[in-house]
């Protein structure tokens, strides 16, 4: 069976990484980042993640 962690997000560039991370210390699985257009663009940032983060998946509008 698979696992999906969802996480939903709203300003959270500075932390979303990390926490990330963080996960991914005890669990091995698809993350689905949730973002609705934040203002600091958490969006653009996960984007950039997804590059080097086959798990990471982003849902929400960006801009």
């Amino acid at each position: 069976m698979k696992s999906l962690i969802i996480i939903p997000t709203y300003n959270e560039r500075d932390n979303i990484k990390p926490f990330i991370e963080e996960i991914n210390k005890f669990v091995q699985t698809d993350i689905l980042v949730i973002d609705d257009n934040s203002p600091d663009q958490t969006a653009l940032l996960v984007k950039e993640l997804q590059k080097t983060n086959s798990f990471l998946f982003l849902s929400g509008k960006t801009g």
